[in-house]
């Protein structure tokens, strides 16, 4: 029996097996219900770029709906691919950060950004805060040397190129997506990050498949304030639910992120039974051994 759970502690991050499993499974809803609610703020900010891609398929590809679905299905999936790729990246950078400074505020004030920057992104969704892309503008060093590979890959005239420029698409600066980068760091683990971004960008995933379908031009129902505002808030609810979740989380429920040094227990060498035989040379005989014993 030990060997089966050995094997199964080992699979999952932190060894704790189908504890692990649970937990990762809420914050993969979580993730999820936030990409689905985010869907406003993917049409309006990516819509013009997938009426674009849709359009920049070929005329056979373009008319023919079932196929443009699939050109649709390939680039949004290499786009959650470097969702994940970047989840795994904060993931590990949360790590390195909580196996330096290994104590349980490090942990709170990673989650406390994360909550903090998700309610932004909820009330700039809602339209109660400015429309302020600073975090927008820090991911443009890299997209500007990202964004001319995409050049290469038009027209759109295979999967492979599709999936490709969704890799390279994943990588547009967007504060919401960098928002859930930061939930992704919390977790302080590079798989769990990685799970996290996944579940964030399928919960995209329909939104964006009814963009190509649209050609980019969003419903009117979708521009109605009142629609915005009731996402948005649903995003603020969420992101202090599950800030909380974790507050309220017992001290020791973030101990797997931790590696205590062996107890000095572990290092005792017990002696060996009087009856067993020797494996080497006898050691000298202490004539005053007996003093060493308690009375």
């Amino acid at each position: 029996m030990i060997g089966p759970a050995v094997a199964t502690t080992a699979t999952f991050p932190g060894g704790a097996g189908p504890a692990v499993i649970l937990k990762m499974s809420n914050e993969a809803l979580v993730a999820l219900s936030m990409g689905a609610l985010s869907t406003l703020h993917c049409w309006g900010m990516c819509g013009g770029i997938v009426g674009a891609i849709s359009l920049s398929a070929p005329a056979a590809v373009r008319d023919d709906r079932r196929a443009l679905m699939t050109y649709a299905a390939v680039y949004n999936l290499g786009r959650i691919t470097s969702y994940s790729i970047g989840g795994a990246l904060a993931g590990a950078a949360g790590r390195v950060i909580t196996s330096g400074i290994p104590t349980e505020l490090t942990f709170r004030a990673l989650q406390l950004l994360a909550c903090l920057m998700l309610i932004t992104a909820g009330l700039r969704l809602a339209g109660w805060l400015p429309q302020v892309a600073l975090l927008e503008r820090a991911g443009l060093h890299v997209w500007r040397h990202v964004q001319p590979l995409s050049r290469r890959l038009l027209p759109l005239d295979s999967h492979a190129k599709a999936a490709a420029l969704g890799l390279i698409w994943g990588w547009l600066p967007c504060g919401l997506v960098y928002s859930m980068f930061m939930t992704s760091a919390a977790q302080a683990d590079a798989g769990r990050g990685a799970l996290a971004m996944a579940a964030f960008g399928l919960g995209t995933f329909p939104g964006m498949l009814a963009a190509a379908y649209a050609l980019g031009r969003a419903p009117n129902i979708l521009k109605r304030p009142q629609v915005r505002r009731i996402a948005g808030a649903l995003v603020v609810v969420i992101a202090i639910g599950w800030f909380a979740r974790q507050w309220l989380a017992p001290a020791g429920a973030h101990a797997h992120h931790r590696h205590p040094a062996p107890t000095a227990v572990e290092h005792v060498h017990q002696p060996a039974p009087a009856d067993a035989p020797a494996s080497g040379p006898s050691a000298p005989v202490d004539p005053h051994a007996h003093h060493h014993h308690a009375e």
